[in-house]
């Protein structure tokens, strides 16, 4: 690897990351953390425009190392297509555990549906399975490792299709 992609792959890998935290269903936690993740997914868009334009001034005998690593960057901010049809998913309107309507503590399983995060929490410690499809959601523990969600029921909230938005869409 060229000492380019060494001082790019330094300054990247030095950056925070936004932490889970228990009490994300607060504003001022999800403000910090959307903060952190789009700063993390623009110094990685970066990273990538930096790491992809040396490849084009080199030679053909690019390492293995830089190849893998442009390939790992290009699937991270790529959205796998089997999440699309999950879209209409994130805009239901009820909790199908306890009927009521959705609102600010709503959290969603790794399959896409919504639920409030108490209810869910509830359900994941009895069945560790989501209660719409039944996948599998061993990823998630009683405690509430769920993904929150809060998402105005607008259409001027679905995301765009750049890189960024993209990658925003599936992160808690």
């Amino acid at each position: 690897m060229n000492s380019q992609w060494h001082k790019h792959l330094v300054a990247f890998l030095s950056l925070p990351f936004p932490q889970k935290r228990l009490d994300a269903d607060k504003e001022s936690v999800r403000q910090e953390r959307a903060k952190l993740f789009q700063r993390f997914i623009h110094d990685l868009v970066d990273f990538y425009t930096n790491v992809a334009s040396s490849i084009d001034g080199l030679s053909p005998a690019v390492s293995r190392k830089e190849v893998k690593m442009i390939t790992l960057v290009e699937s991270f901010l790529e959205v796998p297509s089997v999440r699309a049809p999950l879209l209409p998913q994130l805009f239901q309107d009820t909790c199908t555990i306890c009927l009521n309507d959705l609102n600010v503590s709503t959290a969603v399983l790794p399959c896409g549906h919504c639920f409030h995060r108490d209810c869910v929490r509830t359900w994941i410690g009895n069945v560790r399975k989501c209660p719409l499809c039944r996948q599998s959601t061993s990823s998630v523990t009683k405690d509430g490792i769920v993904i929150p969600l809060v998402l105005s029921r607008s259409a001027a909230s679905v995301p765009t299709t750049t890189p960024t938005s993209r990658a925003l869409l599936h992160t808690g």
